[in-house]
């Protein structure tokens, strides 16, 4: 996955667990803190993620949705 890579880049180890179509993301190798931390950035940003639960992935997204996605997932990482 692109966030996958992103937070890599960023120096995070995100996990992605669950089905493809539902995945679970959290934060490897961090403190709970840092965790919840990043999912708010990226709530702030106009991104719904959920700490503590799987997510869902939609055909509905478009290709624009996906790097608004990323894009904010990056600023969150960068703000921790």
């Amino acid at each position: 996955s692109s966030l996958m890579q992103i937070s890599e880049d960023c120096g995070y180890n995100l996990i992605a667990s669950g089905i493809p179509t539902m995945p679970y993301y959290r934060l490897d190798g961090v403190d709970r803190k840092t965790h919840f931390s990043w999912i708010d950035e990226c709530v702030k940003r106009g991104v719904y993620m959920l700490s503590y639960h799987n997510h869902f992935v939609s055909l509905a997204h478009t290709n624009e949705d996906i790097d608004f996605i990323e894009a904010a997932a990056k600023q969150a990482f960068d703000n921790l």
